[in-house]
């Protein structure tokens, strides 16, 4: 359900694969694959309505995930660009710390990422990179996501 939201961008996909999952969570709390897709299905939702909500809670999911396996690359990816995502809709130009500290949590998560592995953590440390206006370190990222023939197509 989780992709099938992905493809049509309904959000009833995703709150329908959110309530399986977390009643699967209740069944099978320790679940670390069961925790992934919980965090990841609430990220896609948070994202798709820029609701920063849903992104607290994938954090909270796709932390316990990344605390039970210390070594998925996958993990530590999609909870680094949730705190990105969370950074973004948390700007204020009030408070501007708020977004700096969670931008701080997220490159740290997309560092590890990269450091497993990850292509898809080099984009989005250049993207993170970008928005800091750090462009040596946005362009540095920018190329190891292009050597390993990773970057988005032109329409995304």
């Amino acid at each position: 359900l989780d992709q099938l939201g992905d493809l049509t961008g309904d959000e009833e996909h995703y709150e329908k694969a959110i309530e399986f999952l977390f009643q699967v969570h209740d069944k099978q709390p320790d679940a670390v694959h069961v925790c992934y897709q919980l965090g990841l299905a609430l990220s896609h939702l948070g994202e798709l309505l820029g609701d920063a909500e849903s992104f607290q809670q994938a954090i909270y999911y796709l932390e316990a995930a990344a605390k039970a396996d210390m070594e998925d690359e996958a993990i530590w990816c999609e909870l680094g660009y949730a705190y990105l995502n969370l950074s973004e809709l948390a700007r204020d130009p009030i408070l501007p710390e708020n977004s700096e500290e969670l931008r701080r949590e997220a490159e740290k998560k997309l560092l590890r990422a990269a450091q497993l592995g990850s292509p898809d953590a080099c984009y989005h440390l250049a993207c993170l990179y970008s928005l800091s206006e750090m462009i040596e370190s946005s362009m540095h990222y920018l190329r190891k996501t292009e050597m390993a023939n990773f970057l988005p197509p032109v329409e995304e």
